[in-house]
Order: C-alpha cells, then structure tokens, then sequence
C-alpha cells in the first residue's frame, strides 16, 4: 500500500488509493530508484529559495516557468513481465527542478514509494509551442537507466495550443514520456505530468488528476505552503526514517586532520568527512559541499540486485563525454573504479563506485555506492589527498 502521509489524510487515502497498491510487494527488487528511498521526501526535496537556485531576477521569464517545486503524477504502459501489475496504475510523483542562467537545469523525480530520477536538462527558451521553451533530458537516471540526449521530450503547452504533439493544452502544464527496460529484459513505458505545486487541477477532468491531490489540495493551508514546508509538516518525525544522520567525532577519520564528522547511508555505509572543509546536507541527494564552493560531492547507494555489469555498464556510458578515463582503485579495502570525465554543463567530475560486494556477498540490501565528485575549477580538485583519506574512511556493516 502506498505510504499514507499523514494521519490528516488517512480517510481520504483509505478511500481512494488506487488498486495498484505498493510497487515493492516482494518478487524482484523493485525499487528501480536512483538512490535509496527512507529517507522522507521532503529531506530530499529542497525548496526554490534553496542556495543552489538562482534568485528569480537571474532567470528569464521563461526559465523561470521551469524553476521550482511540482506536483502531478506518473503511470505506466505497455508493461512486460514483472513490471505487467504496474500497468495502467497511476501514482504522485513529485518533481524538484533547479535551473541555471545558461538554461541547464537538474529535475529530480519522485514517488512516495522509490526515487524515480535524477536528470540533467537542457531548456530551449525558442523551443516548443509556448512561452515556456521545451526541453530535452541530457544525462542522469531515471529508474537506473542512464539518460541519453532526447529520451525525454518536455514540450508544454498552454490551452492556446491544445492537442499540438499530443498534449491536452492545459495552462502551466507538462507531461513527458520514458522506456525503461531492466536487466532481466523486464521493461515498461511511462508518462509523467506536472504542475507547478500548489496550482489546482481543477480545470482537468478528475480521472487525469494525481490521485491524491484532493488529499494534498484539501485544505488551503497546506497547498499554499512550499512543497517542501507541505511535507514537512506532514510527513512522520525525520528521525523515525532518515537513513543519514550526522554525529560529531573527532576519532575513526583516518588519515583526515582537524575535527571530523561521520555520516551513515543506508544503514549500512559509513564515512568520516572533515567538518572544517565541507558541510553535508540532503539537498536531492545525500551530498558535501565544500565551504569555498570548489566541490561538490553526491552519494547515491546502489542496490543489491545491481549486477557488476549494470554499473560497468552505466559508468562506461560516460565514455563519449571529454576527457574521460577509468581506473580500477582499491578504497578502504573494496574494490572500486573510478571514472573521470568533463560533463555537458562544463564541470570536471570524477566518479567513483566503491564495491560492497566485492566478497560475493550482500551488504544490507546494497551493493555499493557512486561517489559523484564535481568541480567547477578543475580536475584535479575532484582527487585531492583530503577526498581521497575521506573516502578511505569508508566502512561497511556486514
């Protein structure tokens, strides 16, 4: 059963959750998410006055239509093999986009069950039909599966342009389409609509609405909130289910000097980080900031069902990108591999999958975990020694 969100909302879900129930009732694995999924939404959802999104001012009126919190819903079809059960089910999902000046931007997509995608966007002011440009996805996952340049499609429309590619016409709308096909050739097609959050689907027919947003919109109070106020204040205390908590310690940081602080992911993954260099939040994905801005670094668990394969896979889709280069490393013991390349908004990235599972064995339903090392300033400050001893801190709980 979808997770009900709060006990203000229990009669109204009891009443009209969906027939299609939890994605992850046993079977396959599937929690398809870019990265583990206790944590509540709203730590992972960051509101549009966060620091990463450029004040109003410094966005066209166009890129600013994208900018911000949203709310809608996704549904699947056209299903095979495990995925057949999901067909014609509609579930929330909701949507965080940051955008930039230069008109790239990051979508991240969720469901109240898993974490749906992480996205790099790339937005066309004089695309499209309307006002609001077009845009089309440029790299990141959606259901684990790497995202290449146009899988995804974003053309919104106003009511001025009903029905041109397809789309009902409504004002500040979108809605997309996506594959996804995993390993075991078990595949699915969806779509997925938003609006801007807190703007109220009235004007839609109630069977094309999300199927709880009488329950979010049912009271003024609430929708009138940010998204991420929303869920904040009705999402159960961040401390019965966060699976990242922060505790101060100035032992087990290893070759790291000055006082440290140590972060768990997954119940599972442990790390020291040096508290005078960086700051750690959960903005999207568990991520450290450094202070002087110079890196960024994000950590996204990966599952026990992912095959080695899969991720060579995924690392190795990098390979037409500049610069790019691999190596297989050893990190606090695990095998690893790092890749290092130049992305499509210009940064130097060195990514590394560090191997829980390097023994044959699960680690508490995980198979790893990719460390996303970004910089806007150069390569080489993706690999300093300080990363490098933060990263041999690592340890697992087998």
């Amino acid at each position: 059963m979808k997770r009900i969100i709060s006990i203000l909302f229990m009669i109204v879900l009891l009443v009209g959750l969906a027939a299609c129930g939890s994605k992850n009732d046993g079977g396959k694995d599937a929690d398809l998410g870019v990265a583990t999924t206790e944590e509540k939404p709203a730590d992972k959802a960051a509101s549009a006055d966060s620091d990463d999104t450029p004040a109003a001012n410094t966005l066209s009126e166009a890129l600013a239509w994208w900018n911000g919190e949203w709310y809608g819903y996704w549904t699947v079809y056209s299903a095979s093999g495990y995925y057949e059960d999901w067909e014609d089910c509609v579930w929330d999902c909701y949507a965080i986009i940051s955008v930039e000046a230069d008109g790239t931007a990051e979508m991240y997509l969720w469901d109240d069950d898993m974490e749906m995608a992480l996205a790099h966007i790339a937005i066309e002011e004089s695309g499209g039909v309307g006002p609001m440009g077009s845009a089309t996805s440029e790299g990141g996952k959606a259901f684990n599966v790497p995202l290449r340049h146009a899988d995804w499609v974003i053309v919104p429309t106003t009511a001025e342009y009903k029905d041109y590619y397809g789309n009902p016409g409504y004002d500040d709308y979108m809605e997309f389409e996506g594959y996804c096909e995993d390993e075991d050739g078990d595949d699915f097609h969806y779509t997925v609509a938003l609006r801007p959050w807190g703007m109220l689907w009235d004007d839609i027919p109630a069977e094309k609405r999300p199927p709880y947003h009488d329950a979010w919109y049912k009271d003024e109070g609430i929708y009138k909130m940010s998204m991420y106020d929303a869920m904040e204040e009705y999402e159960p205390d961040p401390g019965e289910i966060s699976d990242a908590a922060s505790a101060d310690s100035t032992a087990g940081g290893g070759g790291l000097s000055g006082p440290t602080e140590q972060i768990t992911l997954g119940e599972a993954y442990t790390f020291s980080y040096p508290a005078n260099t960086f700051d750690y939040d959960e903005m999207i994905l568990p991520r450290l900031r450094a202070k002087d801005e110079s890196v960024v670094i994000r950590f996204t668990m990966q599952r026990a069902n992912e095959s080695m394969e899969s991720i060579i896979d995924y690392l190795s889709s990098y390979s037409d990108f500049e610069g790019f280069s691999f190596e297989d490393i050893t990190i606090a013991g695990y095998k690893a591999r790092r890749i290092t390349y130049k992305d499509w908004g210009g940064e130097d990235v060195s990514k590394v999958f560090i191997d829980f599972n390097f023994t044959g064995e699960g680690t508490d339903g995980y198979r790893g975990v990719i460390v996303e090392i970004m910089s806007e300033k150069d390569l080489a400050s993706t690999w300093t020694a300080e990363i490098k001893a933060m990263l041999e801190t690592s340890k697992v709980d087998q």
